[in-house]
């Protein structure tokens, strides 16, 4: 782990942790982060024996971390993250666009999913967008989903939504296909591909990912 000096009016940056176990990545990263004026890289670890203990001495705003390490794997270390309490924001890094991937980092209830190729503003906008309170997902199967801070179970209510709408969710969530998900419901697949799109205009969501993080959101998954 490398420490670095904070700079700046504390509360005016964004503390950030970073666990990749590339140097050139990281490298990257702390040249796109440098460049931004809000935020700052506080520690680095290179692997996830090292980075939980880290983190918990650091406390840091958000956590960009990597699917890939050498003795653990992101989705496992950010499980045992929340398993100790420690809530902090994560951002799941890949060099993998895999929907599956992005369902799972939804299903786990991390705040952010990238790769590691997106664009420079991306990825600072994004970790302004989860240290608001948000959620963004990227890849390129599903398009870029964000849902801020500002969308609350207020401004959404859950009444109206039933037993099937909730399934069909879940499968969305999962990363089911239409017929995937009629298959597992016992219905056509015409009747969940209708129904997918009429959730997805009552959530307000652009496309599957963002349905899934506002029903995550609601409470409905």
């Amino acid at each position: 782990m490398n420490q670095y000096s904070e700079h700046g009016p504390e509360k005016e940056m964004i503390h950030l942790f970073l666990v990749d176990d590339s140097e050139f990545v990281r490298e990257g990263i702390r040249a796109v982060v440098s460049g931004a004026g809000d935020m700052i890289i506080i520690g680095e670890s290179e692997n996830g024996s090292t980075a939980k203990r880290a983190i918990i001495q650091s406390n840091p705003d958000v956590i960009l971390l990597d699917i890939k390490l050498p003795d653990t794997d992101g989705f496992s270390l950010a499980k045992d993250l929340r398993a100790a309490n420690i809530n902090t924001p994560v951002i799941i890094l890949t060099g993998y666009d895999s929907e599956l991937y992005v369902s799972e980092a939804i299903e786990l209830g991390v705040n952010g999913f990238l790769n590691k190729n997106c664009p420079r503003n991306l990825l600072l906008n994004s970790i302004r967008v989860v240290n608001d309170g948000g959620s963004v997902f990227k890849s390129d199967s599903t398009g870029v989903g964000i849902l801020p801070r500002s969308v609350s179970p207020k401004e959404m209510p859950k009444q109206g939504f039933n037993e099937r709408d909730k399934k069909i969710l879940s499968g969305i969530a999962e990363g089911l296909t239409n017929k995937e998900i009629a298959r597992v419901l016992g219905i056509a697949e015409v009747t969940v591909k209708k129904g997918s799109i009429l959730l997805m205009r009552r959530l307000g969501a652009a496309n599957r990912t963002q349905a899934a993080l506002k029903a995550r959101a609601l409470g409905l998954l």
